[in-house]
């Protein structure tokens, strides 16, 4: 639950990257929802699930430091006006690549963290598995 890690994660945030950010919980309660910054707001969903071995403070921990790389390292948004729903996949998927470059070369303990999830990710199968 979001409430039981907030403060853990205002501390881990603060160790990082010597500020405050704003953390607030919001009702992920539909299919698709991803955390979202918003007027330099965190929202992140209200409860998450361990994900194979990784436990729910590490996915909260994952996203937050994810989320204030973002904030760390853009200096500026990027206008999504005349933008195909491909191109903005695109650069969205390079954009989180870059911020994530650059907060593991300032702080290298989150290759581990972000790495795990990628690894967790992969060896979950996208699709049921149906018998023949």
């Amino acid at each position: 639950m979001f409430i039981d890690t907030q403060r853990k994660l205002n501390f881990y945030l603060r160790a990082l990257w010597g500020r405050d950010f704003f953390l607030r919980p919001t009702a992920a309660d539909h299919e698709g929802f991803r955390p979202y910054i918003e007027h330099h707001v965190f929202h992140l969903p209200d409860a998450v699930d361990d994900i194979g071995p990784v436990k729910g403070l590490e996915l909260y921990r994952a996203m937050a430091a994810h989320m204030a790389a973002h904030v760390s390292y853009t200096r500026s948004a990027l206008s999504a006006e005349e933008l195909s729903p491909a191109q903005m996949f695109f650069i969205g998927l390079l954009e989180d690549a870059r911020v994530e470059y650059q907060a593991i070369q300032a702080f290298p303990g989150l290759k581990q963290l972000w790495g795990t999830l990628l690894v967790t990710v992969q060896t979950r199968p996208l699709l049921p598995q149906t018998q023949v």
